[in-house]
């Protein structure tokens, strides 16, 4: 059996596409997008590995509607019983990996990508940003970054 790997972020990213592109050979690849698909993506994996939430994620925050979509993405998450979830953008798709694994009882680990101002701004916004920030690092199993400025903020 592959391994099963549920990569989330923004479907419509030139960026999740690279990583679909480079794990789907190699796993059992399902993504969870917080907004539609690009073509080349949706190209790449049939209907039934993605789920796509239509919402409409901002960079400055206010992003609860993500959130909301907690239940259904917990259903879509638990049927697919992936192995690895592997969320990019910590503050916002890391925060619902963890929300479902630990208040969903979806059984995966985490492996969370960061991606610049989720580590290096979002978290210095407030108390409660630095909190969650926290929470998410603490539930990775794994952590990637682009920089070895952000792997130690990640770090510490």
């Amino acid at each position: 059996m592959k391994l099963r790997l549920v990569l989330m972020g923004d479907g419509e990213s030139p960026h999740l596409l690279k990583w679909a592109r480079a794990l789907q050979p190699r796993v059992d690849l399902f993504v969870l997008s917080s907004r539609g698909f690009a073509p080349e993506l949706a190209a790449l994996l049939p209907a039934s590995h993605r789920m796509a939430l239509s919402t409409q994620p901002r960079f400055e925050g206010g992003n609860l509607g993500l959130l909301r979509q907690r239940p259904a993405v917990v259903r879509w998450l638990r049927a697919v019983q992936p192995h690895w979830l592997a969320p990019h953008y910590l503050t916002s798709h890391g925060t619902l990996a963890w929300l479902a694994v630990r208040l969903g009882g979806v059984r995966a680990q985490i492996a969370g990508s960061a991606w610049g101002s989720d580590i290096l701004v979002t978290p210095e916004r407030s108390a409660l940003m630095k909190w969650l920030t926290r929470r998410v690092l603490k539930a990775c199993m794994l952590c990637t970054s682009d920089s070895q400025d952000m792997a130690q903020r990640m770090q510490a």
